[in-house]
């Protein structure tokens, strides 16, 4: 078979082909099977093999199980033993079954139940045995599961298939897609022949375009997407040799570099594959769910439910209680301009119901037709559709399907299916665009800063479009957030925006990522920081509507990107720059802040009433929170200050101490170290090390140092070997290692040599192509210099970076590790051995270099044992001679 699909031969002829060629093989192995049986002439009489699912559909994969229905017809025992021998039979000689046995009321029942097993006899074909007996099944299913209950077993059917899509992303957009089960998947296809056979007692979709069920473009955006669905699935069974229908991004570079897809300057060969493979979902998606809609039975009690809510006449439209629609006769007329396409949405939207999907199909023909003039009406209306709340991301979607967006934001053409081929979205850019307008929409409901936030921005019409066109400079030779503002520029002109409007879109959309940035990779405590961010923001309300666009952008990126950490920090630069926003000096703010903060850590101390110099405790608390980073001090809470500061009190020189919490709500185990000063010098890398090696994936690190060279370090990571919570005995484990490696009492490579982990992960093709940059900064802050590093996630990553450092000579005083909107990156503030700032350009170009050159080989090569050993003999040379 693969020599065959590598010939070229058509997929789908090949799983009809291979469906067949299997029927006859079981034929001949059942006919075997029933020779073995003294009644073997009377077993074809008293039951029957029918082929059910994907089997019965003659679609059979190369990798996917032969599905079958044993039909007993009340044969006693006989018919179930020769069940039993046949199954295994089919296993002896490598056939892959899902099958079950059932008497004719049984397979009734059950189907009748269970909504999985009625849609795989929807198709069943006979295969052997008794054809009156499986053609009776097939009447009675139609009769007693069907007909009887159309409306429930349709609901069923559509119920169970969105249950699906939930459970694989709900988006025919997501990256990394099933291609039989997602949104868009060849289930859809399915869904419309169940659906069909349903309403019109047949699953050819030739016949349903026929009862004017499905429209002929539809089938043929169907039988398409069938076509290039099975292409795909057939070529990742035979390269799995087994059951594989997840397009993974291995596969997906692989499937692109097979077909000689080509790329451009702007998009890679995969991204383009892609886009097309999206083009077939989307459109899949929406046909199914068009279908079901169009063709839903009605219930007794919506009818009644209809006949008692009296409809609403609005000018040319009908609005009930479930959707809107043209009234007799004039839906050509209601579709025939973009001003009608504008009226038609703007009273969906204020009467939060959908248009019908005859009159969306109306309107999706009519569209084609339009001129590309835009009035003042026109524009007014798409900006209070923009303005409203609750159904925006769900009206743009609409518009987006019928591509009446397209023809007032042009560039919204160019994004439609967009892949961003990394490992941190998780969605087209389409898809997460209307996302992210449906996230700033649900801050509505918060109760948190970001929500009264959103609450008390006046114009959501401006963060709307903002949000709807952040993005769209994607996909081109340009950065995206340069091509975006034009394109910013030229929707503010098309729309009719005054200069201040269209400033301040201008400024939202080309500067998106400039508050995630700021608060993410640098310390906001640092002089000047605060005052130039606010600067270039310029109002109290643009930088409300940057606060909701950064959170609503960063939510629309994927599951759990936005998380607690990122709030806390967004919001302590929202907090600051909104006091020099309103006029207060910054300067002074810090330090009445740090003041307070050092007031409330006393508090929870039990010191606020304790005189000072009359309790020691007291005295050396005080000097801790003088000595200690300002940055610790902004952002630790001041019950966790306390904490820390007692068991710091506690420890000795050569101590090492840590605790460790399970975080159900993320998954994830903050670790808390304490270093005593003996064991503090370079204890950042052997930490990072012994993370790495124990198979532990960094999310996010804090350190600080307090008096006495002290270390305060807290890791946020995810521990790849634990499904589910991760035990107080794995902690230990954890903790035990982590102390060890602070002491040099194990090296990391013996660390790496008992978890096997060096060697074998790390290396292969990146699955970004952003370049790894390594830009070192003495401009942000006045006594530290900053290395961002942008690189590629690998096992070891940090560790690499840091005992880079560390062999640098360099003191690392802060460190963020975390999953960025655009790249991961990892920030450090760094000084000499003395505690400067590096200032001499040669040394800076040497970090550059050195670190530059140790990341290469990480990512090219993985961290192998003998690198490992290698560069931890140098590391432990030079931290003798330092000492």
């Amino acid at each position: 078979m693969q020599e065959r699909f590598d010939q070229g031969v058509d997929a789908v002829d090949l799983v009809q082909s291979l469906a067949l060629q299997t029927d006859g093989f079981l034929v001949e192995l059942f006919d075997e099977a029933a020779e073995e049986f003294p009644a073997g002439e009377r077993l074809t009489g008293c039951g029957a093999v029918l082929a059910i699912g994907g089997s019965g559909r003659a679609e059979l994969s190369p990798g996917s199980d032969v599905d079958l229905l044993f039909l007993d017809g009340n044969s006693g025992r006989e018919f179930a033993a020769f069940a039993s021998q046949a199954v295994r039979d089919c296993w002896d000689v490598g056939l892959q079954l899902g099958h079950s046995v059932h008497t004719v009321p049984g397979a009734i029942s059950l189907a009748r139940s269970e909504i999985e097993f009625a849609t795989a006899v929807i198709e069943a074909r006979w295969l052997w045995g008794d054809r009156a007996l499986a053609e009776t099944f097939r009447q009675t299913f139609w009769r007693r599961v069907v007909a009887r209950r159309p409306s429930r077993f349709y609901r069923d059917c559509v119920d169970a298939r969105h249950g699906e899509w939930a459970r694989h992303g709900r988006s025919a957009s997501e990256l990394v897609p099933d291609v039989k089960r997602s949104p868009g998947g060849l289930r859809d296809v399915h869904l419309v022949r169940w659906l069909g056979f349903c309403r019109y007692g047949t699953t050819d979709l030739s016949e349903l375009v026929e009862e004017e069920a499905l429209l002929p473009r539809e089938r043929d955006t169907l039988v398409a997407g069938h076509q290039w669905l099975t292409e795909v699935r057939v070529d990742l069974h035979l390269s799995a040799a087994r059951c594989q229908d997840v397009l993974t991004r291995d596969e997906q570079l692989r499937l692109a570099k097979k077909r000689g897809v080509e790329g451009s300057s702007a998009q890679r060969p995969v991204e383009r594959f892609m886009q097309d493979h999206f083009r077939h979902t989307t459109a899949l998606a929406r046909v199914s769910e068009r279908f079901a809609e169009r063709n839903r039975p009605s219930r007794l009690i919506d009818t009644l439910a209809d006949w008692w809510c009296i409809p609403r006449r609005v000018g040319s439209f009908w609005v009930t209680r479930r959707m809107i629609d043209a009234v007799e006769g004039l839906r050509d007329e209601v579709t025939a301009t973009l001003s009608d396409g504008l009226r038609l949405f703007e009273t969906s939207a204020r009467y939060g119901v959908d248009p019908s999907p005859q009159l969306l199909d109306v309107l999706t023909d009519a569209v084609g037709e339009w001129t590309d003039d835009i009035t003042v009406e026109d524009q007014a209306r798409f900006l209070a559709i923009l303005g409203q709340t609750g159904r925006v991301g769900t009206t743009l979607r609409q518009m987006f399907h019928t591509r009446v967006l397209d023809q007032l934001v042009p560039a919204v053409s160019h994004a439609r299916c967009l892949m961003q081929f990394n490992q941190y979205h998780s969605f087209t850019v389409d898809e997460h665009t209307f996302r992210a307008v449906e996230a700033a929409e649900s801050l509505a409901g918060e109760e948190g800063p970001v929500g009264a936030t959103y609450r008390a921005i006046v114009r959501k019409d401006l963060l709307h479009l903002a949000l709807l066109l952040h993005d769209l400079g994607k996909g081109f030779d340009e950065d995206h957030s340069e091509v975006g503002r034009r394109i910013a520029l030229e929707t503010a002109e098309r729309l009719g925006l005054d200069k201040p409007d269209t400033d301040r879109l201008v400024f939202l959309v080309h500067r998106h990522l400039a508050m995630e940035q700021l608060a993410t990779r640098r310390d906001i405590s640092e002089p000047g920081l605060v005052m130039e961010f606010s600067h270039e923001v310029g109002s109290p309300q643009t930088l409300r509507m940057l606060y909701a666009l950064t959170a609503a952008d960063i939510i629309a990126v994927g599951p759990g990107k936005w998380t607690e950490w990122k709030a806390e920090l967004l919001t302590a630069l929202f907090d600051r720059a909104l006091v020099v926003l309103g006029g207060e000096r910054p300067r002074f703010r810090l330090e009445e802040r740090l003041e307070s903060i050092r007031q409330q850590v006393l508090e929870c101390s039990s010191f606020a009433d304790v005189e000072p110099g009359t309790d020691a405790s007291r005295d050396w608390t005080v000097r801790q929170l003088a000595e200690i980073s300002s940055h610790y001090l902004v952002s630790t809470q001041p019950a966790t200050i306390a904490d820390d500061l007692v068991a710091v009190r506690g420890l000795e020189a050569d101590d090492v101490q840590i605790d460790g919490t399970f975080q159900p709500e993320n998954g994830t185990v903050q670790l808390r170290v304490l270093v005593g000063g003996d064991h503090s010098k370079g204890c950042f890398h052997r930490i990072a090390g012994t993370l790495a090696a124990l198979r532990l994936e960094v999310l996010a690190a804090e350190i600080s140092t307090g008096l006495d060279n002290v270390a305060i370090d807290r890791f946020h990571v995810v521990d790849h070997d634990f499904e589910g919570p991760v035990t107080d005995f794995r902690i230990g484990e954890i903790a035990q290692a982590i102390s060890e490696g602070v002491r040099r009492q194990v090296t990391v490579r013996e660390l790496s040599e008992r978890h096997r982990v060096f060697g074998s992960i790390g290396s292969g093709e990146p699955v970004s192509d952003h370049p790894t940059r390594v830009v070192v900064d003495v401009q942000s802050s006045p006594t530290r210099t900053i290395v961002d590093i942008f690189a590629h996630d690998r096992p070891g990553l940090l560790y690499i970076i840091s005992r880079t450092l560390f062999q640098l000579g360099l003191s690392v005083e802060l460190a963020r590790i975390a999953t960025h909107v655009d790249q991961v990156v990892d920030v450090f503030y760094v000084v000499d051995r003395d505690g400067k700032k590096i200032e001499d350009s040669s040394r800076r170009d040497e970090i550059v270099s050195r670190l530059g050159s140790a990341i290469a080989h990480l990512q090219y090569h993985g961290l192998s044992a003998s690198a490992v050993a290698a560069t931890e003999e140098r590391t432990i040379e030079e931290s003798s001679d330092d000492s």
